[in-house]
């Protein structure tokens, strides 16, 4: 590398370095790929193993689920690289390296080491030895990065996504659903808040050490029943959120009904462990807030009914916010 070539590394390097979010900087190193002279295409995904575990519903005999960078909300998905993706997942390697296929060569960056979800950047076409070598330093950033920025965009008990994610993503899925109208005819997304009741009293008798407890084994229970097409977060203290995906109303209520019977026939460390749940449609016409509110309603609904209860929260039948109050199912 000459002075100019290291000069422009550094630069990269430290665009990279600037970004506060793993979804902005992705964006930005997957676009100085696509620039280079001699790619011909890159594909981004995140993969996740065991889904059939997961899920208990999987048609598929894979042992791994994918999804695409930066939004794939489907519960099987599949692309034209799944079988290249396959070969490159049996491998177990780690790192940059070259895969040469039919359909042409195969740079790949594989973001596995420490990280999860597994993060895999497949670039098509040849690149110059210069450019091989920008590349590989400045993947090496962005795999430093990555591990970074996971620990800001994850709770720290339950390693669940934290606030700061469920607002980065919601955004992603309206604007999926703007871009996408014809979708939301066919399967719907939902949003879900789940509160601990009486969670503070439970910290305050028993310890905080017996509270943190709860939350993981709620935190593992919530990875169990719902998919991993399903968005969970740890919201604040005693509040998880689930984005439902590409699903109906009957499903919704049926994934948050049979969470909430896995919760009451649990037998937690303390003593019961009951939720109360509100959900509400995502209408991409709305902003997040309004949103986030609208869930919270119904929440609040379910909480005034008493305990292990879920209610859904409809516009259309709210006066205060839309134009007509509020349901349960």
């Amino acid at each position: 590398m000459d002075t100019s070539d290291l000069e422009h590394a550094f630069e990269l390097s430290a665009s990279l370095i600037s970004h506060t979010s793993y979804h902005s900087m992705t964006h930005m190193f997957l676009n100085y790929l696509r620039n280079l002279d001699g790619v011909e295409e890159v594909a981004s995904y995140e993969i996740f193993g065991d889904a059939i575990k997961r899920t208990g519903e999987a048609r598929e005999t894979h042992d791994f689920l994918i999804k695409r960078f930066p939004l794939s909300m489907k519960d099987v998905f599949r692309d034209k690289h799944f079988d290249t993706l396959k070969r490159i997942l049996d491998a177990h390697d780690s790192g940059p390296h070259y895969l040469v296929e039919n359909s042409g060569p195969w740079m790949v960056l594989d973001v596995s080491k420490g990280i999860k979800p597994r993060r895999i950047v497949l670039v098509k076409g040849k690149l110059s030895n210069r450019e091989t070598c920008i590349v590989s330093g400045l993947f090496g950033v962005y795999v430093n990065q990555v591990a970074l920025l996971d620990k800001k965009e994850r709770d720290q008990l339950t390693l669940l996504p934290n606030q700061h994610s469920f607002y980065i993503l919601l955004d992603q899925v309206i604007e999926h659903y703007r871009s996408n109208p014809q979708e939301i005819q066919a399967a719907e997304s939902w949003l879900a808040v789940i509160n601990i009741n009486r969670f503070k009293e439970i910290s305050e008798k028993l310890g905080h050490h017996f509270g943190d407890e709860v939350l993981l084994h709620f935190k593992t229970l919530m990875e169990k029943v719902f998919r991993y097409s399903d968005f969970l977060f740890r919201f604040s203290n005693d509040q998880f959120i689930v984005i439902l995906n590409q699903t109906d109303l009957q499903g919704a209520k049926l994934s948050l009904n049979r969470f909430q019977q896995r919760i009451t026939s649990y037998k937690f460390p303390v003593e019961e462990v009951v939720a109360n749940i509100g959900f509400t449609k995502i209408d991409p016409q709305l902003e997040p807030s309004a949103l986030l509110y609208h869930a919270e309603k119904a929440l609040y609904l379910s909480e005034q009914k008493g305990q292990n209860k879920i209610s859904l929260y409809r516009c259309d039948l709210d006066t205060s916010s839309c134009g007509n109050s509020q349901s349960n199912y």
